[in-house]
């Protein structure tokens, strides 16, 4: 039977050449092995569900096919601040930002953007004044206080 619907693919193969990677991840396969032993054999097809049940939701997000790797990368570049920020596996990280997008009623690749964002501003080495800037930009009577202030309370 031939059909249309999308398939996890795990490739085995005895060779593990850098371009054969690279031309399995642009052809779909979402794991790859070099060899048949049961432990990773079980943790690959793992992998390939979570990862493949990720590719379903992307695809069901946007309307435009040709939005879809655009917006896979956004997601999988968000997954990664939230695994190094806040320690979580890639499926929780996932589940994160679905989570996120559901409470905000926000598109994925919009949800995945403000996450990038606000990497981008907890990144810069200015924080801090980064801050008072978003302090006082939301109310304008809203000055930081200055360190002696502080230490007296």
């Amino acid at each position: 039977m031939v059909t249309d619907q999308p398939v996890p693919v795990i490739l085995l193969t005895g060779y593990a050449g850098a371009e054969l990677v690279r031309r399995a991840r642009a052809a779909g396969v979402v794991a790859y092995l070099t060899s048949v032993d049961r432990k990773p054999l079980i943790s690959a097809i793992e992998i390939a569900l979570e990862r493949f049940g990720e590719f379903r939701i992307l695809r069901r997000e946007g309307s435009d096919p040709s939005e879809a790797p655009v917006t896979r990368q956004l997601v999988e570049h968000a997954k990664k601040v939230l695994i190094a920020r806040l320690g979580l596996s890639e499926a929780e990280a996932f589940r994160h930002i679905l989570e996120r997008k559901l409470d905000t009623r926000r598109s994925l690749r919009d949800t995945a953007r403000t996450i990038l964002g606000a990497e981008g501003v907890l990144a810069r080495p200015d924080f801090a004044r980064s801050l008072e800037l978003i302090f006082h930009a939301v109310r304008g009577d809203l000055r930081p206080r200055r360190r002696a202030a502080l230490s007296r309370r």
